[in-house]
């Protein structure tokens, strides 16, 4: 069934699943307002919908040849166990992503291990009210700061 395009005006094939949603776009505009709505989001709102998203699929496949609306009280009972999760380290999450923005922004530069030299270190946090305030270890060195300081 031909439709024409709300945004760009160019004619294209609606599948019976289009139809049945109504879209009323072509894939190309569908893929570019997506994109935008993605780009708006914040670092946590992304991270947010991505743990949504995740959730979604382990419980569409957990829930397998179920009934869908037994796949939707799996989906709810993970997502509220991420958000009981994320909530609990809210600080944590928000330091560790000012930290990667500012490393991808190339504000910091990842180093070496501090305390034994490898090439490939981890970011370690003292205080997370300090977000680029760390201290680079490789994961041996990491695990073993955790492990003294708990």
């Amino acid at each position: 069934m031909k439709q024409t395009c709300q945004k760009c005006g160019a004619a294209f094939d609606r599948t019976a699943k289009q139809a049945a949603y109504k879209l009323r776009t072509c894939l190309p505009c569908r893929r570019e307002a997506r994109r935008g709505h993605l780009a708006a989001m914040t670092i946590g709102q992304f991270s947010a919908y991505h743990e949504s998203a995740r959730a979604y699929g382990i419980a569409y496949r957990k829930a397998g040849r179920r009934k869908l609306s037994e796949a939707k009280r799996v989906l709810a009972k993970a997502l509220v166990s991420a958000r009981i999760t994320r909530l609990g380290r809210t600080a944590q999450r928000r330091a560790q992503d000012a930290l990667n923005h500012a490393v991808k922004g190339g504000k910091i530069i990842r180093r070496s291990c501090s305390a034994c030299g490898a090439p490939k270190a981890q970011a370690h946090h003292k205080d997370y009210s300090q977000p680029l305030d760390v201290v680079w270890l490789c994961q041996r060195c990491h695990a073993k700061e955790h492990r003294t300081h708990k």
